[in-house]
């Protein structure tokens, strides 16, 4: 019977079996040199079993990877899990010979974890217990233990003497050197591997979509990480526009939230034999958690090492970083396009300022080039020019005044208080010379006492504008209704017209400066497109609401609601007599 087969593992188990592979992507080169340090190891310390332990990030484990001297199958492998902090607090009696750490049997409860080899019976017998233990830890330069040297089954079958402890020390200080440089050099291998796999994706990622469903990102993963399944969560407002978007579970979430804010990735250990070995990384820059990527492990469910995690956790926040890039790029191209339609408005703003000032002006010019003509000798002819000239100054006026309305900030103040009929009054009196001329009917029915909180020159300029708009667009014959009524605390007046009506595309913009239907009835009329405007400045500066309905050919409806002096005077129980007072312009025909 050879050595390594009178060696076996007897009672290898804690809990339920977890995979095990000598390193994590190991290469053959990097077998054998774990191989060479443990068989030099149980050579110069004269003990037939050698083995190394490798703790498991994440999941609070050691466990055997590599053994010489002794029968350890793969299947074997994945049976010699112990939980990190039992394996760290196992027995009570311990020896310290060096760096080594002998318990003694005597030490040791039989349910303690420890690897329990079956040993046969040394040729010159001896005093060594197969539940005698023997490690040494491996830990790097920052002081955290990465895994542990073993040694069992002293070729004499003896615990080493005092005087043979010298030399263990020794020996074991030197491989504890080589192994350390081993796992060093593997792990330097491996985040150069992660390196080049972050640096691909990154430098993929700004081509395309930030998400799983990007073709090269995903192949990039799954080559990166030896990975069978990919599976992505969003729950970050801003990745509302990424597909598929499928609902993490709460604590899932939190979780992936915790994990961002300390910089690292979540391992899920397997929940059963075989099971997959799961990464949950979130995705995130240094300001913002977007989301995470559940990576998958079935096929060969390695765990997952340091040097995977600290690539996963990097190619997390380059994505992060893309989504925030990707976020500023989209928000400063509707800033772009938002100040590009404001230039676009104020040239256009430009354009008919200088149009509607233009007509007056060239009339006036010619007016004045007339005056000064020698064939303008008459009294009547010059004061046909001068009423001519003065209605070409009150329209430029006019056009400066409503320009001046429209810039003008007003600060929050008390409103005075105006009754509104005897201004609806002044405004049928105004305009029903022009109505009359055109066999319009314009009527007006009023609630009385109708009190606002406006001031009176606001108000009339309200009426104004909106009554003769109305008759503008309304052709010959048509007729134009004026109704104020009370309705929870506000006056409402409502023009109902019978005119030619605004086309539904067009209705969203009435209230644009400048604006006019581009329809040949509204271009042949006089005007500015300042009315409108004009209207909802002043309405939403007294707290109130502008309306517009219209139906193309058949007529409008402007709705204006404005705050009552006397709110209470809706209530039938505390509010004065009223009264219905009407006006009626008829046609002339």
């Amino acid at each position: 019977m050879s050595e390594s087969s009178a060696v076996r593992l007897r009672r290898p188990t804690y809990g339920s079996p977890q995979p095990a592979v000598p390193f994590p992507i190991i290469g053959p080169h990097t077998r054998e040199r774990t191989r060479a340090v443990l068989e030099q190891l149980a050579a110069l310390t004269g003990f037939r079993v050698a083995a190394l332990s490798i703790v498991r990030t994440g999941q609070d484990l050691i466990q055997m990877t590599e053994v010489v001297g002794a029968e350890l199958s793969q299947s074997d492998k994945e049976q010699t899990w112990i939980p990190l902090s039992r394996w760290l607090r196992d027995g009570v009696e311990r020896e310290q010979w060096g760096i080594w750490i002998f318990r003694p049997s005597s030490s040791q409860h039989p349910d303690d974890c420890r690897y329990d080899w079956h040993i046969e019976p040394s040729p010159s017998g001896g005093d060594w217990d197969p539940a005698h233990a023997l490690a040494c830890e491996l830990r790097d330069t920052d002081g955290n233990l990465r895994g542990a040297l073993h040694l069992d089954a002293p070729v004499d079958g003896r615990v080493p003497p005092p005087e043979a402890r010298a030399q263990l020390d020794a020996v074991g200080r030197m491989a504890v050197q080589s192994m350390m440089s081993i796992i060093e050099a593997e792990d330097a291998r491996q985040r150069a591997e992660m390196a080049v796999g972050a640096r691909q994706i990154a430098e993929t990622a700004p081509a395309a979509p930030a998400h799983e469903h990007s073709t090269a990102i995903r192949q990039a993963l799954m080559s990166t990480f030896g990975l069978d399944e990919i599976t992505v969560y969003w729950f970050h407002p801003n990745t509302a526009s990424l597909l598929p978007r499928p609902a993490p579970a709460p604590e899932a979430r939190s979780a992936a939230i915790r994990s961002w804010r300390q910089g690292t990735a979540l391992v899920v250990p397997p929940q059963s034999p075989g099971g997959a070995s799961v990464l949950h990384l979130p995705i995130g820059d240094d300001t913002t958690c977007y989301g995470m990527l559940v990576l998958e492990r079935r096929t060969h469910p390695a765990p997952w090492s340091p040097a995977e995690i600290a690539g996963a956790v990097t190619i997390g926040r380059d994505l992060g970083r893309q989504l925030t890039e990707r976020e500023i790029r989209r928000r400063l191209h509707r800033e772009v396009e938002d100040l590009r339609a404001e230039v676009n408005n104020r040239a256009q703003i430009a354009a008919s300022v200088a149009h509607d000032l233009a007509s007056p002006l060239h009339a006036i010019r010619n007016y004045i080039d007339l005056l000064d003509h020698p064939s303008v000798t008459g009294e009547e002819q010059r004061r046909s020019l001068l009423d001519a000239l003065r209605n070409g100054t009150a329209q430029a006026a006019e056009l400066a005044a409503q320009l001046s309305l429209l810039a003008e900030e007003r600060a929050p103040r008390d409103a005075p208080i105006t009754d509104l009929a005897p201004l609806l009054q002044e405004t049928l009196d105004l305009h029903g010379p022009a109505a009359e001329s055109k066999d319009q009917v314009l009527s007006a029915t009023i609630v009385e006492p109708t009190l606002v909180a406006l001031a009176g020159l606001d108000l009339s300029r309200i009426l104004t504008n909106l009554t003769g708009n109305a008759l503008k667009y309304t052709p010959p014959g048509g007729s134009v209704e004026v109704l104020v009524t009370h309705l929870g605390g506000e006056a409402v007046i409502t023009w109902r017209d019978t005119g030619v009506g605004i086309a539904p595309n067009q209705l969203p913009r009435v209230f644009e400066e400048f604006y006019r239907a581009p329809d040949s009835y509204t271009q042949a009329q006089p005007g500015t497109g300042l009315g409108l405007p004009i209207v909802k400045r002043l309405v939403e500066n007294a707290h109130g609401q502008v309306q517009v309905r219209s139906q193309l050919g058949v007529g409008t409806t402007v709705e204006v609601r404005l705050p009552l002096a006397d709110p209470a005077s809706t209530d039938p129980a505390s509010a004065p007599a009223t009264s219905t007072r009407s006006w009626r312009i008829p046609t002339t025909g």
